[in-house]
């Protein structure tokens, strides 16, 4: 409060600069952190060297214990605001996950976003974090309860839930009368594997592949095959299709002990060229669902690509398009009107991936509050987002009391304490 006399009045200036420093210094300490990707460690190094160049805030630089806080404190504060009341005018999706175990720990995590498709894929400033819960083997029945905590606090039904194929999370949507998308990158995986994953020709090649990577450590390392992934492999076959397709065409180019060492290429030059044409009509239709939405025009235009370019190809290639054909008529079914889709969950995906980039490297301390680092990464992942975002006033609103009875209602207790 400001008072008549001038000394009053230099008091109060000082009192505001200081307030100013202090807010100067969260907002920077947070954005460096979550913006910039910087440790916690490196936050206040950062801030110091920016004070020696700059000045502003040298009397209020943070451990990296606070810095911690703050961030676990925004986080928590973006959560909760993501879980006000809905209402039927506010129609909105769900986006839903179990993430790969850590340490004997899945994280179930719920990503809202709007019902209508946003004409491009999705982005973290499209989503917004309303539900991350730790637990242990994951059931359909303890999906579910999640779902309906979820439904329960927004007040409102979503329009529609995108997941995985994984048994767990699907039986829960369905169980939960939620019409369910299956992410179209899983699903088209998972064809892949149907067709292709018994399949004598393809196995030949596969294990022959796998036998040329024992050269990485030779001149022959340049010229070696992707890494096979254990998880997703399916949907990751096309790194070793674009390998193999590009050896074909660079053949004349390489030496006569190269060409022998690779021959099983051009052994199976006829289904590399199969797969290459398969790959070529999954990124068409990928790409297409994934920057229009799914609508009753591009799963029409999905379907006529099939059958101008899967069913008149060989058996594996039409059993893969009677599988893609049925899909689309599956997930149009689930349309309600002349609003596309969203039938990708990539987003969630990075999200984890995100999120494991900046746990802790020691994985024995299985989720820990840091995971209220999602919420507030979605919150400033473009710098005009940085530029609106108030890191005093969204830390004002919690204490770290509700940070532990927060990680006590939704995380398990630290495996390795």
């Amino acid at each position: 409060t400001l008072v008549a006399d001038g000394e009053g009045k230099r008091d109060s200036g000082t009192a505001i600069s200081r307030y100013r420093h202090r807010e100067i210094a969260i907002r920077f300490a947070v954005l460096l952190y979550a913006y910039a990707g910087i440790s916690s460690r490196q936050v206040p190094k950062v801030m110091e060297l920016s004070s020696l160049l700059w000045g502003g805030v040298d009397d209020r630089i943070p451990s990296h214990v606070t810095v911690i806080d703050w961030v676990e404190k925004c986080g928590l504060s973006l959560a909760e605001g993501s879980l006000r009341k809905k209402t039927a005018a506010e129609a909105y999706s769900l986006v839903i996950d179990n993430s790969i175990t850590l340490c004997g720990q899945d994280l179930h995590l719920e990503l809202m976003a709007s019902s209508v498709h946003p004409g491009h894929p999705h982005s973290h400033a499209d989503v917004s974090v309303v539900s991350m819960v730790a637990g242990r083997q994951w059931d359909a029945e303890s999906t579910r309860r999640e779902l309906d905590k979820t439904i329960a606090r927004l007040g409102y039904a979503p329009e529609y839930v995108v997941c995985d194929n994984g048994r767990t999370v699907c039986n829960a949507s369905e169980e939960a009368g939620l019409p369910t998308h299956r992410d179209i990158s899983h699903s088209f995986g998972m064809f892949l594997e149907r067709v292709y994953s018994k399949d004598d020709e393809f196995t030949d090649f596969i294990t022959k592949k796998g036998y040329a990577r024992k050269y990485s450590h030779t001149s022959m390392a340049p010229l070696m095959p992707p890494r096979r992934r254990e998880y997703a492999r399916f949907m990751n076959a096309f790194e070793t299709v674009r390998w193999a397709k590009a050896m074909l065409e660079n053949d004349r180019l390489l030496s006569s002990r190269e060409r022998w060492l690779f021959s099983f290429v051009r052994t199976h030059a006829s289904l590399v060229e199969e797969l290459d044409e398969v790959m070529k009509g999954y990124e068409y239709m990928e790409q297409l669902c994934k920057q229009e939405g799914l609508s009753h025009r591009t799963a029409s235009m999905c379907r006529d690509y099939v059958n101008r370019h899967f069913m008149t190809k060989g058996e594996r290639v039409r059993r893969l398009g009677d599988m893609i054909i049925s899909y689309f008529n599956n997930e149009e079914r689930l349309l309600t009107g002349d609003e596309p889709h969203n039938i990708c969950s990539d987003i969630i995906e990075s999200t984890f991936g995100y999120l494991k980039s900046r746990m802790s490297p020691n994985k024995s301390n299985g989720y820990t509050p840091l995971v209220l680092l999602m919420p507030l990464h979605m919150r400033v992942s473009s710098i005009e987002d940085c530029r609106s975002f108030n890191a005093a006033r969204t830390i004002g609103k919690t204490r770290l009391y509700d940070i532990k009875k927060w990680r006590a209602d939704n995380l398990l207790p630290n495996p390795s304490i």
